[in-house]
């Protein structure tokens, strides 16, 4: 990330970054950070089963308003 917030995604939007440095020595003396984030592998099965329940619940959800939308009874 930029030092203003923004996202950087090339080395060229670097400024004044010399092409014999590395990218990461470069960027962290103009004041860039890079932070990266991840989740250990023993949460997979936990995270696929959360997205699972909570699309189910969607499916659920909305097939019950269209079910219901189209047999509405009429007086």
């Amino acid at each position: 990330m930029a030092p203003d917030g923004r996202e950087l995604r090339l080395l060229d939007d670097v400024p004044e970054c010399p092409r014999g440095r590395g990218m990461n020595a470069c960027a962290e003396a103009a004041g860039y950070r890079d932070f990266t984030v991840y989740q250990p592998a023993t949460r997979f099965w936990r995270f696929q089963w959360t997205e699972a329940g909570i699309l189910l619940a969607a499916t659920a959800v909305l097939g019950g308003i269209a079910a219901g939308g189209t047999v509405r009874r009429r007086r």
